[in-house]
């Protein structure tokens, strides 16, 4: 079965620039009302952030740090610890080494304890 071409192709190198843009609570409710249940979910991820901040403040600038882009980093890296590069692959869809770059094994390797 062929695989299907990447979206990405052609894009090398490009760099996304930061935003300065603030989007107010009119237009965040008009988009919000006609979303599906995934972009009102993404929606939610900042007030749900920010929430998580202030309830924990020791953890609070790490938790403004994280990204919805984080997650999929995370779900690499815990599937690969769990099941292997193997599985980590399956899970992004790669077919290549790519995986090694985006599992980031930010946590170290675990090793089980000698007798």
């Amino acid at each position: 079965m062929a695989s299907p071409p990447t979206p990405c192709a052609g894009f090398r190198g490009f760099r996304e620039l930061g935003r300065y843009a603030y989007t107010d609570d009119a237009v965040h409710d008009a988009v919000w009302q006609v979303a599906d249940q995934g972009l009102q979910d993404a929606m939610e991820f900042d007030w749900a952030r920010e929430a998580a901040a202030v309830a924990r403040s020791e953890l609070a600038d790490a938790i403004r740090a994280f990204q919805f882009r984080d997650l999929r980093a995370k779900a690499a890296t815990d599937k690969e610890e769990r099941s292997g590069m193997s599985a980590a692959q399956d899970q992004l869809v790669h077919t290549t080494t790519m995986t090694a770059h985006d599992v980031r094994n930010r946590r170290g390797k675990l090793i089980r304890p000698k007798k």
